[in-house]
């Protein structure tokens, strides 16, 4: 058993088709399509919106109100952030079923929100890349309003706003091409202002070829709220020229954009020989996490039952979207985990905990069972709620297993005075343990989180590792599942030679003597 340290490298190398549509009128409908290998798993387009993991759909519910889901297929993946990873990912793709011609889709708000932009992305090696839809929207107030009309009905006449038309078929494109690729659909006023406010959206899917009824696989639905604040990055960048940048920064197609008191500079990715990127300090009413109290012991397992362990770490929070890969090289794709630990609440008020799983997930505290949803299945929201007693720590497990395509677990919770978010590492601590069985720590200390590079030669890995039972047999290196180096004395370093292009997540791996 094993207790990793992870990090993210971003290395940027692309070049990407575009197509947009004109502006008609007040909501401008603009789409781009990458083809071959301009298509990417992050949905980066030169002028659209990349898929967002922060937008207001995240908060949202999505259904379908009319037509049939192909089998297998669930469209609250949608709002998950994660998209396919090629073409032919199925699995991570929403689509009606095979002889429909499409069918309707509502995503509800819980309350009216000022939407300021909608964007839609879909990934198919065929016809099924092509987006043909009709959006709607309302808040839901007209006194005629209907919440789920049928095909039969025209949503105009039932208290719903037509927003916008999108077609993204070129003329001829089934004896040209087929369509396939990778689209991104953005619907925005032209004049920036926002389209409305609305609790409700309602997607109209009609089919991309009307011989085969085959509608549109759509990877991903983004809803961006008006005037909210986008998550931001403060970055500093080195340039051939050797000029240095800092300040807000955001990508722009092959540019970096970085804004600071004298105003926003367009650097060209070529020109940029360095680029790091932090958080911005915390706003002075965010809730201070304070340092980190350790998160929960996390015990990962190669079967279903928890009888053959892999490995022990410790996770700061619960907040995994693995998706089709495992949590750590040395665990299986399908595996199981268990959290324990002990979680400390900031009020004495009842407290609603709740878990987004893909596949089976068990909840205790204090003892008491929250959650039990142990079927494979999509992701899906469990809740439980149990009143607690602020500064008092009590016990919390949670058993999760995968089994079935993406793997997903996150957990959350809210109170009157809590608003709702992932558990944060500071209420969190792991269980008392026995010296002995304690894993030795490992931190990746070069490169730096967040850290970008364009077409570097060789990158420099280093960690620093401590052995509370015992010393230090050996620290391992790893990109995804890749083995990088292995380094048996301090400091614990090797060098990656010609990284490829893309974006990485690096992983430090150490050993006891004892094989911990």
């Amino acid at each position: 058993m094993r207790c990793p340290s992870s990090l993210f490298i971003l290395l940027i190398i692309a070049s990407l088709a575009c197509l947009a549509l004109p502006a008609r009128g007040e909501v401008r409908v603009r789409f781009e399509r990458n083809q071959k290998e301009a298509a990417n798993a992050d949905f980066r387009f030169q002028d659209i919106p990349p898929l967002s993991d922060t937008d207001a759909g995240q908060d949202a519910t999505l259904e379908v109100v009319d037509g049939r889901a192909d089998w297998g297929t669930d469209p609250r993946q949608l709002l998950d952030g994660i998209g396919p990873t090629d073409a032919n990912d199925y699995g991570r793709t929403f689509h009606f079923g095979q002889t429909s011609s499409g069918g309707r889709l509502r995503m509800d708000f819980g309350t009216a929100r000022v939407i300021s932009q909608v964007n839609t992305y879909s990934w198919n090696p065929g016809a099924r890349a092509l987006q043909v839809y009709t959006l709607y929207a309302s808040d839901g107030t007209a006194e005629n309003f209907s919440p789920a009309p049928g095909h039969e009905i025209d949503p105009a006449m039932v208290g719903w706003r037509l927003i916008a038309n999108v077609d993204t078929r070129p003329k001829g494109f089934l004896k040209s091409d087929g369509g396939g690729g990778q689209y991104g659909v953005c619907i925005a006023d032209d004049t920036g202002a926002a389209l409305g406010r609305f609790r409700y959206l309602l997607w109209d899917v009609q089919a991309t070829d009307e011989k085969k009824a085959e509608a549109t696989a759509f990877a991903e639905f983004d809803v961006i709220v008006a005037n909210a604040t986008p998550p931001t990055r403060l970055a500093t960048a080195h340039t051939r020229l050797h000029e240095t940048f800092t300040g807000a920064a955001r990508f722009d197609g092959e540019s970096l954009l970085i804004a600071d008191k004298t105003g926003e500079r367009r650097l060209k990715l070529s020109e940029i020989v360095d680029v790091s990127f932090r958080d911005p300090p915390p706003t002075a009413d965010a809730f201070d996490d304070g340092p980190s109290a350790g998160g929960l012991k996390g015990e990962y397992f190669e079967d279903q039952d928890f009888q053959k362990p892999k490995l022990v770490r410790y996770d700061p929070t619960i907040n995994f979207k693995w998706g089709l890969a495992a949590p750590d090289p040395s665990v299986a794709v399908d595996f199981s985990a268990r959290w324990t630990g002990l979680v400390e609440p900031r009020f004495t008020e009842t407290y609603t905990f709740y878990t987004r799983a893909d596949d089976g997930v068990r909840l205790w505290i204090d003892g008491r069972q929250l959650v039990d949803r142990w079927d494979d299945q999509p992701p899906y929201e469990q809740q439980g709620s149990i009143a607690l007693k602020a500064g008092r720590k009590y016990d919390i497990r949670i058993d999760y297993h995968d089994k079935m395509a993406e793997a997903r677990m996150q957990l959350e919770w809210s109170s009157s005075s809590q608003p709702k978010q992932i558990v944060p590492a500071s209420q969190l601590s792991p269980p008392p343990v026995d010296g002995g069985a304690v894993p030795p720590r490992v931190t990746l200390t070069s490169p730096k989180p967040q850290r970008w590079s364009i077409a570097p030669g060789s990158i420099e890995l280093e960690a620093s590792a401590e052995a509370p039972a015992g010393t230090i047999a050996r620290v391992e290196f790893y990109s995804g599942n890749l083995l990088l180096g292995t380094a048996t004395t301090q400091p614990y370093h090797c060098t990656w030679v010609h990284p490829n292009p893309g974006h990485h997540k690096l992983t430090a791996r150490a050993t006891n003597a004892a094989g911990t």
